[in-house]
């Protein structure tokens, strides 16, 4: 099976769990911005260790199949329909369906989120590079999976053996606005009421509130990840997401929970969200909930977890 980029107005990457273990040489995680979203199309494709998958972005995008296979869309950010000899048929996402020689996909935004995956039995097939087949443009942009992808691009998709579950769809959880972070300093954690602006990338999201948050923290470059908040000069706060850099010089406010990160990525600009400081035990509580869900929608669909 294969799907080729018929037509695309906004970013669209080639996404799996990201690539790890090589921070230290510079190499940013990417991965999905949306991890849980990007997980339940796999897993309702019959893809129970998850795949690479199309990350769509905000836009309008027009795939079409060239074998008979099965796709799913989960996410917020599309709504779809499926173009079969002429006759169209609305797509629901967090549904799989089945798929034709000749099918095209037409997925245009909802305005409800910012990121929506699509996800093939078998998966998006190309050599990995690094142990991980997500786009990174700064490793190589000469090649495939780091290169952006582009009109008329045809993508091969592998084999899958798994059984595909009985269950066909699954409901799409809905972002939470309340987000909670672990203070770098206990003594400066304050509760921030903020919109989200349209600087919005796969390497960060910058924040506004009503006033800077002018905090005295210190300022010594440090490793940095996904879910840092640091606090530039303007005291406006920025997140760091999926793709972003593995040191920073700005001081940082705290760590936004990995349990929250999906949330975050997925409030349109404009949205309010508030950053709610957070204990440790608090932490850990949230990430057992949040590993509980996966686990818990997982095994309803394979009878089992992860």
């Amino acid at each position: 099976m294969s799907i080729v980029i018929d037509a695309l107005a906004g970013p669209i990457s080639l996404q799996d769990h990201g690539r790890f273990g090589q921070r230290h040489l510079g190499v940013s995680w990417q991965g999905a911005m949306d991890q849980l979203a990007f997980e339940s199309a796999n897993w309702l494709c019959g893809n129970p260790s998850p795949l690479a998958a199309l990350e769509l972005g905000p836009g309008s995008f027009t795939l079409r199949v060239e074998q008979k296979g099965h796709f799913a869309y989960c996410g917020l950010a599309h709504q779809g329909r499926l173009v079969r000899q002429g006759d169209e048929y609305r797509l629901f996402a967090g549904w799989r369906y089945p798929c034709e020689p000749g099918d095209t996909l037409v997925l245009t935004p909802s305005g409800e989120g910012v990121y929506g995956y699509l996800a093939l039995r078998g998966g998006i097939d190309l050599p990995p590079l690094l142990n991980s087949r997500s786009t990174d443009p700064d490793l190589d942009r000469s090649r495939l999976p780091s290169r952006p992808l582009m009109r008329g691009e045809c993508l091969p998709v592998g084999q899958q053996q798994v059984p595909l579950p009985e269950i066909e769809g699954i409901a799409q959880r809905p972002s939470r606005t309340r987000l909670r972070y672990l203070p770098a300093q206990r003594d400066q954690a304050p509760e921030m009421n903020l919109l989200v602006s349209r600087s919005v990338s796969r390497m960060g999201i910058r924040l506004y509130g009503k006033r800077p948050y002018p905090l005295s923290l210190d300022s010594v470059t440090r490793p940095v990840f996904p879910g840092a908040i640091q606090l530039p000069p303007d005291g406006q706060p920025i997140v760091l997401t999926r793709g972003c850099q593995t040191t920073g010089g700005y001081p940082v406010l705290g760590y936004l929970l990995q349990s929250d990160l999906d949330d975050l990525a997925q409030a349109p600009p404009g949205s309010e969200i508030s950053l709610v400081p957070c204990s440790w035990a608090q932490a850990q509580q949230a990430q057992r909930r949040y590993q509980g869900y996966r686990y818990q929608l997982k095994r309803g669909l394979y009878g089992t977890g992860s």
